[in-house]
């Protein structure tokens, strides 16, 4: 999910979104070949989240007949929105790859973030050693996240770990770096040891440090045992998910590609850049097995179909501002024509990648 296409924690209408399904019509004619040709696989969404809650169900509906009979659907805090990932799990079993995780801007709602961004054994001036010690015994129970995270992978075996990672938007929130970090290098742990996929959220500026913090895990992991089956010397991650990765810088592509744990790298059509000249270059020099394509719905709408009536009636639709699984096919016929590749191509390689990132069989 990328922070640029609306503010943290703002509701979202959902108004006409019920109408525009009503017409089901919410691809261009040029891309409707794709939907007749190939499957696709959304690697990355959040139908639990306004506006598409309430039409979750619908929407995968609609998706699948659009051609898109896998989605990936990340949870982003524990509770409610957990819970709601693993229901559309269960109503969808055959199309809802479940990952749950703490989002970083979801992380000031559950932890108590004054206290927790202590650092361990720090007295600050005008406390006591005493006062010290009760505020990092509070902060360990803030860790309750964790433990239900744990407790509903081993309940669903099904399910991944994610999305988590770093963000310096939210450091203004009283949500330090240290802290992001502490919470991200939990839920790595939390991935080796139950052998689960892990997709990771980063924007510009924590690129190097997010790459940091995997080189550093890799080495403390080196010589574990972790994950079902795994062996000594094997990779301690089964496999990280860089989602909605467009802004990745490109000179740091070669560092990620040499951990030993498998790096795939999610891209949309979305947001407000769209696909840039910077997306195409670094769509390039990704191996053509590790790349993955995703909507973030509702999140990363194309922006060449917000408020285009153009694009509008091109799609036959009302188009609203919203994305959703279904536009998937959207976002990949214009990545497709960006890196003047066959869509049916780009749809086929992306899907057989997206099940060796969730460790599907074919």
């Amino acid at each position: 999910m990328e922070c640029n296409c609306r503010n943290i924690g703002e509701d979202i209408p959902s108004s006409s979104f019920s109408d525009r399904h009503s017409q089901e019509s919410l691809v261009t004619a040029t891309i409707l070949p794709l939907r007749n040709e190939a499957l696709l696989f959304d690697a990355h969404c959040h139908l639990q989240l306004a506006p598409l809650r309430e039409f979750s169900r619908q929407a995968v509906t609609i998706a699948g007949r659009h051609g898109v009979d896998k989605i990936a659907v990340c949870g982003t805090s524990p509770g409610d929105d957990w819970n709601y990932v693993l229901d559309l799990w269960q109503t969808h079993e055959n199309i809802i790859i479940p990952s749950l995780g703490l989002h970083p801007w979801w992380i000031a709602r559950v932890m108590n973030t004054e206290k927790v961004n202590m650092i361990p054994g720090e007295v600050r001036k005008g406390e006591s050693a005493g006062m010290v010690e009760i505020a990092q015994e509070e902060a360990r129970g803030d860790e309750i996240w964790a433990n239900r995270l744990e407790e509903m992978l081993l309940g669903c075996p099904y399910a991944h770990v994610g999305e988590c990672g770093l963000d310096k938007a939210v450091v203004n929130e009283g949500v330090s770096m240290e802290l992001q970090e502490r919470i991200l290098v939990r839920h790595l742990k939390i991935a080796a040891q139950y052998g689960r996929t892990i997709t990771l959220h980063c924007v510009s500026g924590c690129w190097e440090r997010l790459i940091a913090i995997l080189k550093q895990f890799e080495s403390d992991h080196k010589d574990k045992v972790t994950g079902p089956g795994a062996v000594a010397g094997a990779a301690p991650l089964c496999a990280i998910i860089l989602h909605s990765c467009n802004s990745l810088p490109h000179h740091l592509l070669s560092q990620l590609l040499r951990l030993r744990s498998a790096v795939f790298f999610s891209i949309s059509a979305g947001g407000r850049g769209g696909i840039t000249t910077r997306t195409v270059t670094l769509i390039h020099a990704i191996p053509a097995d590790r790349l993955l394509i995703e909507t973030d719905s509702p999140d990363q709408m194309p922006a060449c179909l917000r408020n285009n009536k153009s694009k509008k009636d091109e799609c036959h639709s009302v188009c609203l501002q919203y994305n959703e699984p279904a536009l998937l096919l959207y976002h990949c016929t214009a990545l497709a024509e960006a890196l003047q590749l066959n869509p049916v191509v780009l749809a086929n390689r992306t899907r057989r990648n997206a099940f060796a990132a969730f460790q599907l069989a074919l």
